[in-house]
């Protein structure tokens, strides 16, 4: 008989069990509210007593401060029953007494929702004639307001100059990259560039409307010592867009743009 074959070995190896991974429910975290940063501000609100020569009750207003002379400058806006207003005045807020500055010859047209900033160019502190009483006066240089904005039912892209020495309004019409016609931007001036800002603004009444550029606009320079000409770049004003690198604020107006 032919030997019987051994029987085969069954493989004894077991299969390696895949570990399943474990999952776990996420544990529930508690939302925390975060409160801004307060900003602690001592204010002290001092009323002003109404006195001659005050300006009848307005808004949509503008107003500029000389703090070298103790003077806060008010122009245009409305009244009652939508009557609007050319007229410029000047508070000396330590005497607490109103001056009507009454144009020499011609005057601006009346403006609202516009905004008005100071122009003084003067170099030094400002000198007061005591002899024959004169108001306060920039030593050399030039002092002016400068109005912009709504005028009447239209938006104007004109500026209007009022020459606080000649009491004389004048138009400007700046060249260059012109920004559009609004109202409720903000005009700022940085008196060591003579420069002009305006941000902001709308074509009509209603955000969507609202622009966040930035435009700058240089003021005529000053006259060359040597030729005694002015440079012809800076011969007049002159608007420019200003480009930036970063995030800009949101579209926006109706608000204030101040100097730090």
């Amino acid at each position: 008989k032919m030997p019987k074959k051994k029987d085969r070995k069954k493989s004894t190896k077991k299969s390696k069990k895949v570990e399943e991974p474990v999952v776990t429910e996420p544990e529930e975290i508690e939302e925390v509210a975060v409160e801004p940063p307060q900003i602690q501000m001592e204010m002290k609100v001092t009323k002003l007593f109404k006195t001659k020569n005050c300006p009848s009750k307005r808004a949509a207003h503008s107003y500029a401060m000389d703090s070298n002379n103790g003077l806060l400058y008010v122009f245009g806006g409305h009244g009652e029953k939508g009557k609007r207003f050319n007229e410029l005045y000047a508070l000396k807020y330590n005497k607490r007494s109103w001056t009507k500055m009454t144009p020499a010859t011609n005057t601006a047209p009346p403006l609202l929702c516009h905004d008005i900033i100071l122009r003084d160019t003067s170099s030094g502190p400002v000198v007061v004639d005591k002899k024959k009483k004169k108001d306060a006066k920039p030593a050399s240089g030039k002092s002016s307001i400068i109005a912009y904005g709504h005028h009447a039912s239209s938006l104007v892209k004109n500026m209007y100059e009022f020459d606080l020495k000649d009491k004389k309004w004048s138009k400007i019409t700046p060249s260059g990259d012109a920004p559009a016609a609004t109202h409720g931007h903000s005009f700022l001036y940085h008196r060591g560039t003579d420069t002009i800002y305006k941000f902001g603004g709308s074509s009509y009444n209603s955000i969507t409307e609202a622009t966040d550029n930035l435009y700058t606009c240089l003021v005529p320079g000053k006259k060359d010592k040597k030729k005694k000409k002015k440079k012809k770049k800076a011969s007049k004003y002159y608007w420019e867009l200003v480009e930036t690198t970063t995030a800009k604020p949101s579209p926006r107006y109706a608000f204030f743009l101040r100097l730090d």
